[in-house]
């Protein structure tokens, strides 16, 4: 499993961090799905490969974690990309720019 995967601190309460997150998803295109049993937010489908992200809180402090999937076939999709690396390059630079003003918005 190749995740991007931070643990940072925040002054906000959880109940801030997931109206802010609900927002910032809603505004870029994001759903919230359980993926493989996970709770995660997701964009994407067909070809491009879908961008997943995920948040989990604890007292003062957000663990955020995102990811890629590689598109074999529309809605085919295998493996984890981080946000490393030249395959997919474009759509991780997205998701990149993405996790860092999420970060920036939670902190």
């Amino acid at each position: 499993m190749a995740r991007y995967i931070k643990d940072f601190p925040t002054t906000k309460n959880p109940e801030e961090i997931m109206k802010i997150a609900n927002d910032f998803f809603s505004k870029e295109g994001f759903n919230r799905v359980n993926f493989k049993g996970e709770d995660v937010w997701k964009k994407g489908v067909g070809f491009t490969s879908p961008q997943f992200i995920k948040l989990q809180l604890a007292p003062g402090v957000v663990h955020m974690e995102a990811w890629l999937k590689f598109a074999w076939f529309p809605g085919i999709y295998s493996g984890e990309m981080d946000l490393n690396g030249a395959m997919a390059f474009a759509i991780k630079k997205m998701l990149a720019s993405r996790v860092n003003t999420l970060e920036s918005l939670l902190k």
